[in-house]
Formats: structure tokens, C-alpha cells, sequence
């Protein structure tokens, strides 16, 4: 009967938050924010399933991509895959609320949930078209699996184990790093239960048969069988920084050690404080929580999670991305959820007066928390808004300029695309997807910034009747940067109009 109670109330409150999220995205028309999902979605309507080097790609594995490719063919190439995120991050929340509800009330289990819901890398990825909330999903469904067989199940099988390691590595063929959280995670459970060794490597055989697509695709595409290009050039961001718009032409090592080696002094000092930044966001409630929590359930819990998300952190300090934050967070959260539980439960045998103070405190401080989060959550509601309008009004000038396909543009702003346009997005120098991604450097040549002139001869070449810039076209070249900031003029490159944070350049004489 419990079960059944619980099933139909994380469904209500999924529904919930499902619903008000589509709302919210109906303010902004759906609108695509997340600059990565185009990269994504070429390589999705690329692929060849015949032709395993379609499939093949060093930042991104195959399966969110198989699956977009199967997606987009329902719809809007923009809409349904942000819905389909949603249904990622809300089956998350639900399949989070039932499992909480195992270590603690109700009433806690959906305050935890609403918190997790409106976590802000959490809320603002659950309404964007990418990789992550089908991993995060996965990964979570794989993580809270595994602790029920470790800490609620007298007898477990090893069939649910299996399970557990399946779910993890669906999450690994989503994004690279989750393969790394997953042996983490199993690797944890050891250190824990060493008893049950025997279920915890069935379970990392789950996640390897789960993963062996992608090992298969590597291997024929003669790449290394766990080869990705993310690690030495995570560290080389972390470090340096990368200019994400001269890829082809600022090398960068692919020897981590090597990079490390140029400045490990810089290295220690910028890996600590992503440490520290990383650790107290995701990091600290578990610690805290094994800390202070009196029940053995709760401490057992909360003991394996800061133990994974500390060595989770110490491995992916390494990297800038705040997405890092996504995959640990649902464990963190069931963690707040037993804190919570504990500080009521102790208050309760307290005087009156005493008792009041404490729970009104306690009350206040779950009110304010939530407020931060809201007031994030807000701003990234009218960022979304404020990116759509900027879209419409720069495509709605183009189109009455004469612009028929978005490749008639050429931008230093990533982020800029045009719905109603064949394409989508202009032609740009960099990103991620030049390295290795299947037909993409064809599809859009790097134009040769080396000067103004070469710049304008490839816009002609291109068929480029506008640029649009804005403040990183230093970042691409110093003479466009400079163009932007009004120091400097070129008969060929014509001011138009400004929009917000773009400045609109007409090519003279284009074709």
C-alpha cells in the first residue's frame, strides 16, 4: 500500500513540475540557449548507422546523438528535444522522490524533491536540448538502484545489481564522464561493502555491456577503446583557458602531464579552488550530514555519498564545467532530505519555547535556501526570454534584408541562431565540434582570419552578405574586435545596426 501511495505522488508532483516548466518555455517559444545542442544535432542528422566514423566523436558519445537522430524526425528539430529533456529531468525527480521516500517522510522526500527540481544547473539543463539530463537520469536511476541493493534489500540479486550497472552505463553512452562517475560510484560501494564484492563487479559488468556500443565504435574507428579528447583539454582550460574560436590554430596538447608540466604551481593552485567551489556545492550537505545524523541508515547513506562526490571532485576538479555539478547532485539532495529529517526529529524532545525557536529557524532557513534558488532559477527565465528576443529581432532585420538561409551570415556570437531559417546558425571560426566530428569542418569552413582582407575574400567566397559581431570578435581576430568597439572602419564591412550585445555588418559587394 505504501509503495502504491508513494508511486502516485511523485507521479502528481512530476506532472507538476513537468507542467510548469512547459509553461515557462512557452514564454521564450522553446528557445534553444544551449550553444552545444546545435554541434549535437549536426552530428545527429550525420549520422550513418552503416558507417560507424558518423558515430564516432571524441567530446560526445553515441547515444545521445543515435537518439536525437530518431528524435528530430518527429518534429521541431528546437522543440521536441528540449520536451524530451524535460521528460529526462522530471523522470529523474520522480524516480528521486520514490527512493527518498525510503530513507525519509514524505513530507521531507518532497522538499527534497522540490529542491532538486529547482537547482539551478538542474532546472536551466532540464529546459535545453543536450546530453545531460538523459545521463544525469540514467546515472541517477543507477545510483539510487545500487543503494537500495546495498542498504534496503536483505537479499539482493545479482540480476538487480546487473540492472543497477546497466542504468549507469546507458548514462556513461550519454557523456563521457559518467563512465568515470560510474566506476566511482561501484568503486565506492567496495570501500563500503566489500562483502558484496562479488554483486558490485556484476554490477560494473552492467555498465561495460551497457558502454560496449561505444567501445565497438571506437575500436573500428581505430580510436583507443576508452579514448576521449576532453581531459587534457579540460585541464589545458582550467589552466589557460581556451579560445573556444581558435581551435584549428591554438593547439592544444592531448598529454595532460605534459600540459601540467608547463606550470604545476598554476595547476595546483587552479585545481584547488575548483575543488573547494565544486566540493561546497555538491560536497559539504553530504559531510554534514554523516556528521550529525544519528540513525545508522542515514549515516551509512550519507558516509557513501561524501566518499563518491569527494572522489567524484578530486577527479573532475580538473574541469571548468559547471555541468560537472549535475551528476552527483540527486544523491546530494537525498542527503539535505535526511539532514532535514534528522534536525526536525531531534527538536522534537526539546522544550516548548525552545523547540518553537529551532523549527521556526530550521523552517526559515529551508524558505531562504529555496528563495536563492528561485531568484536563479528567475534569471535564467528572462535570460531565455530576453536570448529569443534578440534572436527574432536580428532574424526578422536579416529576412527583410534579403537573408534566405542563416548561412549567409557569418557571427562571433555562439549563441545567436535563427529559427525560421534553413541552417540555423551562420557560418563561425572554432568550437568544439572541429575536433574530429564527422563532416562538420566541410559543412562549415574556418574562415582565414589572418587579416581583415583574407577574412572578407573567404566572406565573398561564402556567399556572406553580413557579419554579425560582438564583444569576443577580439577573441577571433584584433582588427575585427576592433571594428566592434568603433576603433577601427573597412570600406568592405558596413555598420548597420546594433542589437543588445550585436553589432550587424553588411559585406560590400557580396554576390
Amino acid at each position: 500500500m505504501k509503495i502504491k501511495s508513494t508511486i502516485v505522488y511523485a507521479t502528481i508532483f512530476t506532472f507538476l513540475y513537468f507542467s510548469v516548466n512547459m509553461v515557462l518555455n512557452s514564454l521564450w517559444k522553446f528557445h534553444q540557449l544551449h550553444n552545444d545542442y546545435w554541434d549535437l544535432l549536426f552530428i545527429a542528422k550525420n549520422i550513418q548507422f552503416g558507417n560507424p566514423f558518423s558515430l564516432a566523436n571524441p567530446c560526445i558519445p553515441i547515444g545521445y546523438t543515435s537518439l536525437l537522430s530518431f528524435v528530430v524526425k518527429l518534429g521541431s528539430e528546437v522543440t521536441i528535444p528540449i520536451i524530451l529533456n524535460l521528460l529526462f529531468g522530471s523522470f529523474t525527480i520522480f524516480t528521486a522522490l520514490i527512493f527518498y521516500q525510503k530513507a525519509i517522510t514524505l513530507k521531507n522526500s518532497v522538499i527534497s524533491a522540490v529542491f532538486l527540481g529547482i537547482f539551478p544547473a538542474f532546472f536551466f539543463y532540464s529546459n535545453q536540448g543536450g546530453a545531460d539530463p538523459g545521463s544525469v537520469m540514467f546515472f541517477t536511476i543507477g545510483a539510487l538502484l545500487l543503494l537500495y541493493c546495498l542498504y534496503f534489500n536483505d537479499n539482493p540479486k545479482w540480476l538487480h545489481f546487473l540492472s543497477a550497472g546497466i542504468f549507469l552505463g546507458l548514462g556513461a553512452i550519454f557523456r563521457y564522464h559518467v563512465l568515470v562517475g560510474s566506476g566511482i560510484l561501484i568503486f565506492t560501494g567496495l570501500l563500503l561493502n566489500i562483502r558484496q564484492w562479488k554483486l558490485l563487479f556484476v554490477a560494473g559488468a552492467g555498465v561495460a555491456l551497457a558502454y560496449s556500443p561505444q567501445i565497438i565504435v571506437n575500436i573500428l574507428t581505430g580510436h583507443g577503446v576508452l579514448e576521449t579528447k576532453l581531459g587534457a583539454s579540460n585541464i589545458y582550460d582550467l589552466m589557460y583557458g581556451i579560445n573556444w574560436y581558435r581551435i584549428s590554430t591554438d593547439q592544444i596538447s592531448t598529454n595532460a602531464l605534459e600540459i601540467i608540466s608547463t606550470n604545476p604551481f598554476l595547476f595546483v593552485k587552479r585545481y584547488v579552488v575548483s575543488f573547494v567551489k565544486f566540493f561546497i556545492q555538491t560536497g559539504l550537505i553530504p559531510t554534514i550530514t554523516f556528521i550529525f545524523c544519528k540513525k545508522t541508515l542515514h549515516k551509512q547513506l550519507a558516509l557513501y555519498v561524501s566518499i563518491f562526490v569527494t572522489i567524484y571532485f578530486i577527479v573532475f576538479s580538473s574541469t571548468l564545467s559547471g555541468r560537472q555539478l549535475l551528476l552527483p547532485l540527486p544523491l546530494t539532495i537525498l542527503c539535505l532530505g535526511l539532514l532535514i529529517e534528522e534536525y526536525f526529529t531531534a527538536i522534537r524532545s526539546l522544550g516548548n519555547k525552545k523547540r518553537l525557536v529551532l523549527k521556526t529557524c530550521g523552517v526559515l532557513s529551508i524558505i531562504i535556501v529555496a528563495l536563492f534558488f528561485v531568484m536563479k532559477d528567475s534569471k535564467a527565465v528572462l535570460r531565455n526570454i530576453n536570448e529569443y528576443s534578440l534572436s527574432k529581432e536580428v532574424e526578422s532585420f536579416l529576412v527583410a534584408k534579403g537573408v534566405t538561409n542563416a548561412q549567409q551570415t557569418f557571427t562571433t556570437d555562439f549563441d545567436l541562431y535563427f529559427r525560421n531559417l534553413p541552417n540555423y546558425t551562420g557560418y563561425f571560426n572554432g568550437g568544439w565540434s572541429r575536433w574530429g566530428t564527422y563532416k562538420y569542418n566541410e559543412a562549415f569552413p574556418e574562415f582565414n582570419v589572418q587579416s581583415i582582407d583574407t577574412f572578407l575574400d573567404d566572406c565573398k567566397k561564402h556567399n556572406i552578405k553580413f557579419v554579425i559581431l560582438n564583444d569576443s570578435a577580439d577573441k577571433l581576430n584584433s582588427d575585427l574586435g576592433k571594428i566592434f568597439k568603433g576603433k577601427l572602419t573597412n570600406d568592405k564591412l558596413l555598420y548597420i545596426k546594433t542589437f543588445q550585445r550585436v553589432k550587424i555588418y553588411q559585406v560590400v559587394n557580396a554576390h
